[in-house]
């Protein structure tokens, strides 16, 4: 796994608020990047880079967003885990 070091979440333009997942704690895409991080309730954050607009549109509408996401990013995206200071 990729590990990146930040301090801070910057430039999010759109937070999921709708949290339907157990696992899922908070989710942000920023348009203009591409990027989604997603924060897991265990307190580890992953950002995926070029991550399509539609599929995240389709992750927050998803009735599972937690099956959503082992379904349809963890296998097609590669995700680096962020070691907030």
């Amino acid at each position: 796994k990729k590990k990146k070091n930040i301090k801070k979440f910057k430039n999010m333009l759109i937070e999921n608020d709708q949290n339907r997942s157990k696992y899922i704690e908070r989710a942000i895409y920023n348009y203009i990047t591409k990027t989604l991080k997603i924060r897991f309730v265990s307190g580890q954050v992953y950002e995926y880079e070029n991550f399509d607009e539609e599929v995240y549109d389709k992750f927050i509408k998803a009735e599972s967003q937690q099956a959503f996401f082992t379904e349809q990013i963890k296998p097609n995206y590669d995700g680096t885990e962020l070691l907030l200071d």
